[in-house]
């Protein structure tokens, strides 16, 4: 007789699929989202601000999805309402960690050649005030970047995940 939610190999394997759709289904509605942010604040279309949309969409895209694994694998038994807080707070708290940790590696990208290497004593330090200095920068910004439509679509995603209904 099977477990409630079927086995731990089934519940791993279904849950990938469910992540994969969620993460491409989160990336497809922020993207144009923060990009309309980003276009309505005067950004126009250059490099840089293609680096700004992936840094600010893609990883709560990315954490809208390990979220959606986790809730799958671990809870596949858990209420709609528990399932939107979830998810709320995948991407409203998971999600911008996720951006600062990709703003603080796109920010070291840019150190110049003459940088020590990262695991010398110097390296480290350069990396743990690049995570400070990364932090500050988007913690000032994003909102203003973010603004007015990324949390209602947050919002929007959070409530399509409460109401889906999971396979078992």
């Amino acid at each position: 007789m099977s477990r409630p939610g079927g086995t731990m190999r089934r519940r791993l394997v279904r849950g990938l699929g469910a992540a994969l759709r969620f993460a491409a289904l989160c990336a497809v509605v922020l993207v144009p989202v923060v990009g309309f942010s980003l276009y309505s604040k005067g950004f126009g279309a250059l490099p840089r601000t293609a680096i700004a949309l992936a840094v600010l969409a893609l990883p709560p895209a990315l954490a809208g999805g390990l979220v959606t694994y986790a809730v799958a694998v671990f809870m596949p038994r858990m209420g709609s309402a528990l399932r939107g807080a979830t998810m709320l707070f995948g991407l409203f708290a998971i999600g911008p960690l996720a951006s600062i940790a990709a703003f603080g590696f796109a920010y070291r990208l840019g150190y110049p050649g003459h940088s020590a290497a990262l695991l010398s004593k110097s390296g480290l330090l350069d990396a743990a005030w690049t995570v400070v200095s990364a932090t500050y920068l988007f913690l000032i910004f994003a909102p203003l970047l973010y603004l007015p439509w990324t949390p209602v679509a947050g919002l929007a995603l959070a409530v399509y995940f409460a109401l889906r209904r999971p396979r078992h």
